[in-house]
């Protein structure tokens, strides 16, 4: 006869694997959506294509990280461009020391940390979508918009994996 755990691990998983099929079925459509918009503002603009053939391929750092949080080892999206960057004023008081006796700055080790922390707390995240322009047709807007869904969608369907995975090798072991 099989125990209560292993009948709860059984509908837990079964529930898992619903939801993944949910999340497969919601997450193709998604990319479907997305190259059909983007297929519709190349349509849409006479002069422009969007394509491989007009990307920026100059080297920027990405706006969306995939990261591990904590112990659980679950995949999260972070979104660079969301967080807030330091003010000029916080960079500037760290930045800079006073003299104790005379309460002057001390210019010259400024230039040196201000030098070296420029590049790593003045960076900003830009939209990727920019690099098509400023007027980007609303299709090209809407198609990002679902690759980045499909994006989001694509990290929970790993989690649930992770997630079968585990259960599936606990129901071995019982």
């Amino acid at each position: 006869m099989p125990s209560l755990d292993q009948d709860e691990k059984t509908i837990r998983l079964l529930n898992l694997v619903n939801e993944y099929q949910e999340l497969t079925t919601i997450y193709r459509q998604h990319y479907i959506n997305g190259f059909l918009n983007l297929s519709r503002a190349n349509f849409q603009s006479e002069k422009t294509k969007f394509g491989k053939d007009t990307w920026d391929m100059r080297n920027y750092d990405a706006c969306k990280i995939v990261d591990i949080i904590g112990e659980s080892g679950e995949f999260n999206i972070i979104d660079r461009r969301l967080e807030t960057p330091k003010s000029e004023a916080d960079v500037d008081t760290h930045n800079t020391e006073m003299v104790p006796d005379t309460q002057l700055k001390n210019r010259k080790k400024q230039k040196e940390t201000s030098n070296s922390t420029e590049k790593s707390d003045n960076t900003s995240y830009k939209d990727p979508i920019l690099q098509f322009g400023v007027l980007t047709p609303p299709q090209l807007r809407t198609s990002q918009e679902d690759f980045d869904r499909a994006l989001r969608l694509s990290v929970q369907i790993v989690n649930i994996q992770r997630k079968i995975v585990i259960l599936t090798s606990e129901l071995e072991n019982i």
